[in-house]
């Protein structure tokens, strides 16, 4: 597994902060793969803006993978508001190309947006053809796109079909585990369903049920791991109690010795995506948790 940090861990620093805090840390751990944050208004660390200056260019010298996490601030990608969802697109090929003129591995998009309609095969397929565009365009500037399961598509078989579909050399997954353990809401699932996002909410329980988990028709996040490892390019790590998600590993209540399994099948980045008050320590303490759980 190769560890790594993402720039979204510096919650309110600024860039050059953020690189500061990074160089050290890089000299301390073994951290090979870094994620940037490519995001236009943003009160955290952004490359948006920032030439290859310098500083810069020492942090990026400094890691073997580079990523980057394109915007998802204020953007609806499948907006009935023409003029919402063409700026919302602009913003995600705008990423692209500073994403290419940085000379990055890979790229991280959400399928941020809503449209009212009734019917969930309609959203799915018109989400189909925007990464299909999406994807074209990166493979135009040799990127690879990664797909993350979170706002619009949590569910991981969904992703999974919509990304085969597509075929692309160009296209795969980011798994984000904090999201795949945030249970979905059915309203087919009656009772049962609402009663276990309580038990969630209340008491952390995530692995009572399976029922209306993102990972559920593979049975377990590793199952997942394990089947689809050949589209899965990228993986976030943070903990989860059932309220709050982004948590230092530990702090919250999923059970990561899935990592020793994931450990051999899976061999691309492992980024630690946490959100703290005390970012510098509690990376030394994630990246140790998460070695620990990889041997």
């Amino acid at each position: 597994m190769i560890a790594g940090v993402s720039v979204n861990c510096f919650q309110g620093k600024n860039l050059s902060e953020c690189i500061d805090i990074l160089l050290e840390l890089v000299n301390k751990e073994n951290l090979e793969a870094i994620e940037l944050r490519l995001e236009e208004c943003s009160s955290n660390p952004s490359v948006w803006y920032s030439s290859l200056g310098p500083k810069l260019e020492l942090l990026l010298n400094s890691f073997e993978i580079i990523g980057a996490h394109l915007p998802i601030n204020g953007i609806n990608l499948i907006s009935q508001n023409i003029s919402m969802r063409n700026s919302s697109i602009n913003k995600i090929t705008q990423g692209l190309d500073i994403a290419k003129e940085l000379n990055v591995d890979y790229c991280v998009m959400h399928c941020r947006g809503s449209k009212v309609t009734k019917s969930s095969s309609i959203v799915q397929n018109e989400w189909k053809n925007l990464i299909s565009t999406l994807t074209e365009y990166a493979e135009d500037r040799s990127l690879l796109l990664l797909v993350e399961n979170a706002d619009s598509i949590t569910n991981l078989k969904t992703l999974v079909n919509i990304v085969k579909s597509i075929d692309s050399k160009s296209l795969k997954i980011a798994l984000d585990i904090g999201h795949a353990h945030i249970r979905e809401f059915h309203l087919s699932t009656g009772v049962k369903g609402f009663s276990l996002k309580c038990m969630d909410f209340l008491a952390g329980d995530l692995y009572r049920s399976n029922l209306n988990m993102p990972y559920g028709e593979y049975g377990s996040i590793s199952n997942f791991i394990s089947i689809e490892s050949q589209v899965i390019k990228n993986i976030h790590i943070h903990d989860y109690n059932g309220r709050e998600d982004h948590l230092p590993l530990g702090q919250g209540c999923i059970d990561f010795n899935f990592l020793n399994i994931m450990n051999q099948s899976y061999h691309g980045p492992c980024i630690i995506e946490t959100f703290s008050k005390k970012p510098y320590s509690d990376l030394i303490q994630c990246y140790s948790t998460l070695k620990g759980c990889c041997r």
